[in-house]
């Protein structure tokens, strides 16, 4: 029943009562979803502290493998550095061996 029927059909005091009893039931339903939203909230505030933590824990990995990188990336440049020697040693040593002295001493 709404307003207007118990208007249409009663008197001031059934139009007040059904009023009452309306913003009684929305004010019990109000109260409810607040308390709903609230733990909504609550649980939402939880989960973007999990969420922030989350991040964290990435970030800290990320920062780790830029670490590993760079120092990978030292490594290659000291690898390519030690292959060049290497390769210059061999060098030197191919010619070395690869000299007739026998040529040099005679001439």
């Amino acid at each position: 029943m709404n307003v207007r029927d118990v208007r249409l059909s009663g008197s001031k005091e059934d139009v007040d009562n059904h009023i009452r009893n309306e913003l009684d039931h929305h004010l019990e339903l109000s109260v409810r979803r607040s308390a709903e939203t609230g733990l909504k909230g609550a649980q939402a505030k939880e989960r973007t502290q999990e969420l922030y933590g989350q991040v964290a824990e990435v970030q800290q990995l990320i920062a780790g493998n830029v670490k590993i990188m760079h120092e990978a990336k030292e490594n290659i440049e000291s690898l390519k550095k030690n292959i060049k020697d290497v390769k210059e040693y061999h060098l030197i040593k191919f010619n070395y061996t690869n000299v007739n002295w026998g040529s040099l001493i005679s001439d």
